[in-house]
């Protein structure tokens, strides 16, 4: 289920890695995977129904579950509520607000209020430049060492709990765990013997930041409780 604060953004926050992205930590030890829209399309998985609908991303962790006041499923700045589409729109405040299209640019708004995370502006996901930027200001401040965050609305919307743990059957298509934290694969196979209660197995990755980029998930056998 998704926290207090996600059900009233109407909006949970997830991390986007890839192995040019430089991450070493996400925020939870253990969690799961989901399939992309691509992955559905591709798989033509019969019992999906709806999409994943992704709102914005920002570059590093951007406090949205502290910040109760930002607009549009946590895109927005506090407060502001300016300039805000189609509630079902992904929206983006650096580019749809700001009007920023460059990293630099970013950069330059970041800088100036003092790299303080929750003052980052977001980039619409539907922006492909959008998603180059956000990659590129990972690289220009070293001194900033968390992950992405990337807004999703509540699964078109399923705010009851019911309907969440259906959708969320539905859509993990794998758990991970960190190596590096303690108790991450204990929690990691109790994800995976909730979810095989349902009737739906899917496998536990061991995920090591410390690994080369193309090597960073491994699947080990010993390491699943139901799977496979």
């Amino acid at each position: 289920m998704p926290s207090p604060q996600a059900l009233q953004f109407r909006a949970t926050s997830f991390s986007w890695i890839r192995h040019d992205v430089d991450t070493n930590n996400l925020y939870l030890k253990a969690g799961f995977i989901l399939l992309s829209l691509a992955d559905v399309v591709a798989r033509t998985v019969p019992e999906i129904r709806g999409a994943p609908e992704f709102k914005c991303i920002y570059p590093f962790d951007a406090w949205t579950t502290r910040i109760m006041s930002r607009g549009h499923f946590g895109c927005d700045f506090e407060g502001t509520g300016i300039g805000l589409p189609n509630p079902l729109d992904s929206w983006g405040s650096c580019d749809d607000l700001l009007k920023y299209n460059t990293s630099a640019q970013w950069d330059g708004h970041f800088r100036r209020d003092g790299e303080i995370s929750y003052n980052q502006c977001s980039w619409n996901v539907d922006n492909p430049q959008g998603w180059r930027n956000m990659i590129a200001s990972r690289k220009n401040f070293f001194g900033q060492s968390s992950w992405n965050e990337m807004m999703l609305h509540n699964f078109g919307n399923l705010n009851t709990e019911p309907q969440m743990r259906e959708a969320v059957r539905l859509w993990v298509t794998a758990f991970f765990y960190q190596s590096h934290r303690a108790g991450s694969l204990a929690d990691a196979q109790a994800f995976q013997r909730k979810l095989a209660a349902t009737g739906k197995r899917v496998p536990i990755l061991k995920l090591d930041f410390s690994a080369p980029a193309a090597s960073r998930f491994q699947y080990i056998a010993a390491d699943q409780v139901v799977y496979p």
